[in-house]
């Protein structure tokens, strides 16, 4: 029996951006052991683990932009990705050991997941022709 398992954390930052203290992200990684790998043909930046992979997602809405969303208040450049909006609509607050965690409600995130398992099909397909 195979099992599904993913050694990634995709972290969404809603928008509006409401972040009120300045946090340097990529340096706090460095001293936990990530490299920063640069994506050039997106031009954003995740960090990688040999056992975690962490990248930060906004909500592409509006016309499509080929640059990345900077979060200057985290020192990031986050990967604009469409229909990422419903995730944000309602969601769950987790008590984890006495930190606040958002969440999206589970549901929203399969209709999520479907969609843009759709989505990238329909593009693949569109690069072949």
């Amino acid at each position: 029996m195979s099992s599904l398992r993913t050694a990634d954390i995709d972290f969404l930052i809603p928008l509006p951006i409401k972040i009120e203290k300045k946090i340097d992200l990529p340096s706090i990684f460095s001293k936990l052991g990530f490299d920063e790998e640069f994506s050039t043909s997106a031009g954003y930046r995740k960090y990688v683990h040999p056992d975690l992979e962490i990248e930060f997602l906004v909500a592409e809405l509006g016309r499509e932009k080929d640059k990345p969303f900077p979060v200057k208040a985290l020192n990031i450049n986050a990967q604009r990705l469409r229909y990422l909006d419903i995730l944000q609509k309602d969601p769950l607050i987790i008590d984890v050991n006495n930190i606040k965690v958002t969440v999206a409600i589970p549901v929203l995130s399969l209709i999520n997941k479907l969609i843009t398992s759709t989505r990238r099909k329909i593009n693949k397909r569109a690069r072949k022709t």
